[in-house]
């Protein structure tokens, strides 16, 4: 279903399982350099929005993923030292963190990442679609027409 505007428009540049080392030594080289790209999508998209002026897109308060319980705050703590072994910015929140970031005392901690964030889907989907029609590209579609 991830078609634009369908999705909330998280980026978080991370995933919840497996852990990246276990990715790397199931894969070697292959799956040291998905970890790599990984850990630097979200800066990337970020920086082609800043690059290309993509203005209705560029909210980014850092991604934080929220602990519902303590097992998962408990849980968060290996993925954030691997994520720092492999040059990410990541911080474990405490429950009094969490609340201080969000505003509510429903979380048990969190997980901060400090280049994640925020994007309006559509507003990226139609700022790319200007960007590379503007640079002489040509998109094709099931669309007759369309205007941006």
């Amino acid at each position: 279903m991830g078609r634009i505007g369908r999705n909330n428009g998280q980026v978080i540049p991370t995933l919840s399982r497996p852990d990246p080392e276990d990715i790397i030594a199931r894969h070697g080289a292959a799956g040291e350099r998905f970890v790599v790209m990984l850990r630097d999508s979200a800066s990337t998209l970020f920086d082609i929005v800043k690059r290309y002026s993509i203005e209705p897109s560029k909210s980014r308060p850092a991604g934080c993923s929220r602990c519902i319980r303590p097992a998962v705050s408990r849980s968060r703590s290996g993925g954030c030292g691997n994520g720092r072994k492999l040059g990410a910015p990541v911080e474990l929140l405490s429950r009094d963190q969490a609340r201080d970031m969000l505003g509510s005392d429903a979380w048990y901690g969190g997980f901060w990442n400090r280049t994640g964030g925020h994007i309006n889907p559509l507003a990226l989907a139609r700022g790319l679609a200007r960007t590379v029609l503007g640079l002489g590209a040509r998109i094709y579609g099931p669309l007759a027409r369309a205007e941006f």
